[in-house]
């Protein structure tokens, strides 16, 4: 009997997983707003919150309120004419120079980068946090619950009585440790990750072209750096990047890049989010250039 219950758990762990996988394939399919609204997005889906920012350079750049100078970026106008912008322009703070790469790791882990993350979690275009760590989980669970069957087999093979067939037992090993390689092998959404849907979503812009506005944040946003081959910008974003493509947690949503000047990158000496809706409060003159940045509402 007991191995029977042995056999039950296998055939369960292998329908799951797979019937998890499929499911993960067709995750936001049928969402009635699969489509890419922005360079933002597009940029998102193709290359993370790290081409995101580099999307928003490219627009600042083509606009002439940034240049670039070997590794460092110099900031000519504080003027945004959306949030993403805006984020990456907070980050000089007080100066008017910084490293790129600098710029780069500050900008991606702020409020306007979240928002863009979540608006494609909620139409289905990347994999959200909540959805890879559930799926992390259960795919944890089988490979417990077929380590278990099997380590329970394998003491039940060595105490069993000579002349009594073995067989049942062999072929339950085997198939516990096939049934843990299924699992294992299994793609796993990675939080952050474009869905099937979201690949599909940027496939058709690359194809139809982005519904606003274009330029060379647009060719970077659906073809990479390599729109910017033999350009001063090409050869800084290529450069190695010391920190990780990753989205911020949500759990850090309270933290900068909220009112403009409520983060330690922009001037302001808080550590952590501020957010304000304004420069008051013990700001002091490190919020002058908050102050003078202007976000328009015609781009964004």
């Amino acid at each position: 009997m007991v191995i029977w219950w042995g056999y039950a758990v296998v055939a369960v762990v292998l329908v799951t997983a797979v019937r998890d996988a499929i499911r993960s394939g067709r995750r936001g399919a049928a969402t009635k707003d699969a489509a890419v609204r922005d360079v933002y997005e597009a940029a998102a889906i193709a290359g993370g919150p790290t081409a995101v920012v580099d999307t928003a350079i490219c627009s600042l750049y083509e606009k002439q309120r940034l240049r670039i100078e070997g590794s460092r970026v110099v900031l000519l106008q504080p003027v945004a004419d959306d949030p993403v912008e805006r984020a990456v322009i907070d980050c000089f703070g007080v100066e008017w120079k910084r490293r790129l790469n600098h710029v780069r790791s500050e900008a991606a882990s702020r409020r306007a980068l979240r928002d863009v993350r979540r608006e494609l979690d909620e139409r289905g275009l990347l994999h959200s946090a909540a959805h890879a760590r559930s799926a992390r989980t259960r795919a944890a669970l089988r490979l417990v619950a077929c380590g278990l069957v099997t380590a329970g087999s394998v003491v039940t093979l060595a105490l069993a009585s000579p002349g009594t067939s073995t067989l049942p037992l062999g072929v339950l090993i085997a198939a516990s440790v096939l049934a843990q390689v299924v699992v294992i092998l299994l793609p796993a959404p990675r939080s952050g990750s474009p869905t099937p849907a979201g690949v599909a979503a940027l496939a058709r812009a690359r194809r139809e072209g982005l519904p606003q506005r274009s330029g060379l944040a647009g060719e970077f946003a659906l073809g990479g750096t390599a729109v910017l081959a033999g350009t001063a910008l090409g050869a800084a974003l290529l450069l190695p990047a010391s920190f990780a493509n990753e989205w911020s947690p949500e759990r850090h949503a309270g933290a900068g890049g909220g009112g403009g000047c409520g983060t330690a990158t922009s001037g302001c000496g808080s550590s952590d989010g501020g957010g304000g809706g304004g420069c008051g409060g013990g700001c002091g003159g490190g919020c002058d250039r908050a102050a003078r940045t202007h976000v328009t509402r015609s781009g964004g």
